[in-house]
């Protein structure tokens, strides 16, 4: 599978890496098992790297099934969630400015396409030092 993800900063943040041609159903999945994954509850940032991805075969009618999938989980944090994705792409930073646009609307929840993954980074820090 091209999705891998790492725990950081002992289970408060998480990184997923897409490398490779990738589709709905593998996303799905390695979200599906990270939120399984007891460890990761008590994260409060994600992100999502696309910069090494291939083929990108997923629709914007696939990005709304996986912000329904994130739904639950974002809406249950009780403090601040930070999801954000890094992209070198035209075609997955447009498709991750879709996610932003059909992702959970709450004041403590934080979503953003970025170019670049320094950019997502940086953006990740100023936010968790604002709190």
């Amino acid at each position: 599978m091209p999705i891998t993800w790492n725990n950081i900063d002992n289970g408060k943040g998480i990184e997923v890496i897409i490398a490779g041609d990738i589709s709905t159903q593998e996303i799905l999945l390695v979200m599906n098992e990270i939120s399984q994954d007891d460890t990761l509850n008590d994260r409060t940032w994600e992100l999502w790297d696309f910069s090494t991805v291939g083929d990108f075969d997923i629709s914007s009618d696939d990005i709304q099934l996986i912000t329904e999938s994130d739904k639950k989980f974002i809406e249950s944090k009780k403090g601040l969630f930070i999801k954000v994705g890094a992209h070198s792409k035209d075609l997955t930073f447009g498709m991750g400015r879709v996610y932003e646009a059909y992702s959970v609307s709450h004041p403590n929840v934080h979503i953003r396409a970025f170019w670049s993954r320094t950019e997502a980074v940086e953006w990740i820090n100023k936010l968790l030092q604002e709190t």
